[in-house]
């Protein structure tokens, strides 16, 4: 309970707020420092610290009564009490005027200074409070933002994953081709403009690794070919086209297939399959894309999503029959021939026996337009011999260079050579992707005097810098059988190239598969292998199974057929 005296003195409401939030203790020590005499003669000292007139009333005290029935009156002290009575004096001196009454300046001093630790107290846990306040809110909303987030992304992960399981679910329902032991497909064949005939074959015969097949026996059936067939071999003949069948003239097409093999034969010309052949049931399945790429007046079509393919032999439109009925437009293989050319004076008898005794050379795509680059009427310009002994002068540049269009694109310049040349090298590139090949690249064609010269020093201090101990001249004598020096190179005439699949020019190039067609092919678009393997003492250099020479197909032949090299062929 509150000191009597609080209640009776104006001047201290302003120190009754903080004074009731108080400890006793503290409260005890404010107390012992006021004035001893304000409680003399029974008045209370004024504010000014002038005491009031005799006789004016003054309030009493608050309090209980003092136990004993000493005073019936509130404020008496209590027998026992050690609170001050009304009265009681310390013997301190009275405080100086205009000071608070009852208490020192020291008192005072800690006493505001304890009031405004409390109020500042006040404020920072107020402060602290509102700040708290802040940051629960924004951990709230952060908490509220990462719900949200994670159920937008939850949400959005099962949307897709429902949306994935159901394009795959519409994707193997509608567009799988079927495998095996699944779906049967409806196999529809026409083949003379009638009827048409339906067939249900197992998914694993017409669809092999996602890739379709066609059943070539029974095209062979429809479009009156004659079929030879064994155990790992079929052989398909078409008729002349003069014929009813394939008995005629012998200038029939025809196909061969081998058992489980990427390589066919047509009418003379090995061939590679983008998938195996299949032989069932004495049926042989093919991949369709060889029906529908290399032969003529075959059609067909697929229909995934019913399960349907349609084999159909096509009608001509702007023919027709006596009697109206539509006209079936000849079945053939995309295999162009070219007549061999007349025999021409090419200096012996061995040589001219030679020439009239070349094949009849066939491509297997359209090669018309360089039939007269690959054959030129006059080819002696082609026959120009440079070697070792037969030297060009360093300022022969011929005037026909022409970009080559299978230079190797790895960032080195665009290779040159003579027209001629040039366009019959295309021609065997267009065959050569046909049978399967379509890694090689030219790597090297024309080249200047200049830079032949640059080639053959690079060459020699190699050489020196492997052997430390060769002399410059004993370095270019090894360099010499392997690269020519300047003015000795068939390059300069820009009718030579380095062709291979490897990542540099090696003998190991002959055996690539390639290098076996090359052998085979390169005569017929007029190239021969300028370096053989056997005829390196004659040539001078070592074997180089990727340096080609263009001299026309007739000589070519000749070449070839008789097993020289060109400085044999030129010395006949």
């Amino acid at each position: 309970m509150l000191e009597p005296h609080l209640y009776r003195l104006p001047h201290t409401c302003g120190i009754f707020a903080s004074a009731v939030r108080m400890r006793r203790k503290d409260w005890q020590i404010i107390m012992d420092n006021r004035n001893p005499n304000r409680y003399q003669n029974g008045a209370r000292p004024t504010p000014d610290g002038r005491r009031p007139a005799q006789g004016t009333p003054q309030r009493q005290p608050q309090g209980r009564p003092m136990p004993g029935g000493q005073g019936g009156g509130r404020g008496v002290p209590r027998q026992g009490d050690t609170r001050r009575p009304q009265g009681y004096t310390s013997g301190r001196a009275a405080a100086p005027s205009g000071a608070y009454p009852g208490r020192t300046p020291e008192a005072e001093r800690r006493a505001r200074q304890r009031q405004m630790n409390t109020r500042a107290a006040s404020s920072v846990r107020r402060k602290a409070t509102r700040e708290q306040m802040r940051e629960e809110n924004r951990r709230r909303r952060r908490r509220a933002g990462r719900m949200l987030l994670s159920r937008f992304v939850t949400y959005l992960v099962m949307l897709l994953l429902v949306g994935g399981v159901c394009a795959g679910v519409f994707f193997l329902k509608f567009y799988k081709a079927p495998d095996a032991g699944e779906n049967n497909v409806t196999y529809f064949e026409s083949y003379n403009g009638g009827k048409t005939t339906k067939t249900s074959v197992s998914g694993d015969v017409v669809y092999r690794s996602g890739v379709l097949y066609v059943n070539f026996s029974s095209i062979a059936e429809g479009c009156s070919m004659t079929s030879i067939t064994d155990k790992n071999t079929a052989k398909f003949v078409l008729p002349d086209g003069t014929n009813t069948d394939s008995d005629g003239s012998g200038k029939e097409e025809y196909v061969v297939f081998t058992k489980d093999s990427t390589e066919c034969e047509i009418s003379g010309q090995t061939w590679r399959l983008s998938s195996p052949s299949c032989f069932v049931s004495k049926n042989v399945w093919i991949p369709a894309d060889f029906v529908t790429d290399y032969m003529t007046g075959i059609e067909i079509t697929e229909d995934r999503v019913k399960g349907n393919v349609t084999v159909k032999r096509l009608t001509d439109s702007s023919a027709a029959g006596d009697s109206g009925e539509s006209v079936m437009m000849p079945v053939s293989f995309n295999l162009k021939s070219t007549t061999p050319p007349e025999t021409q004076d090419v200096g012996t008898d061995a040589n001219a026996a030679a020439a009239s005794a070349m094949p009849e050379v066939t491509f297997t795509s359209d090669l018309s337009a360089y039939e007269n680059y690959m054959d030129p009427t006059d080819n002696a310009e082609y026959l120009v011999l440079v070697n070792k002994t037969t030297k060009v002068d360093a300022s022969l540049v011929p005037d026909d260079l022409t970009d080559v269009a299978d230079t190797r694109k790895d960032g080195r310049a665009t290779q040159r050579m003579r027209e001629y040349a040039e366009k019959s090298l295309e021609a065997m590139f267009i065959e050569m992707r046909n049978a399967g090949y379509t890694d090689v690249s030219v790597t090297s064609a024309y080249r200047s005097y200049e830079y032949q010269e640059q080639l053959y020093n690079s060459y020699t201090d190699t050489e020196m810098n492997r052997d430390s101990t060769l002399t410059r001249e004993q370095a270019q004598a090894i360099v010499s059988t392997y690269s020519a020096r300047p003015g000795e190179s068939e390059h300069q005439t820009g009718l030579s190239c380095d062709l291979h699949n490897l990542s540099q020019a090696s003998t190991e190039f002959k055996d690539q598969p390639v290098y076996g067609w090359l052998s085979e092919n390169a005569w017929k678009f007029g190239f021969i292998l300028r370096f053989p393997e056997d005829k390196t003492e004659i040539t001078g250099y070592s074997f180089e199974p990727w340096h080609y020479r263009f001299v026309g197909r007739r000589v070519a032949w000749q070449i070839k057929n008789a097993g020289q090299c060109l400085e044999e062929y030129l010395a006949n």
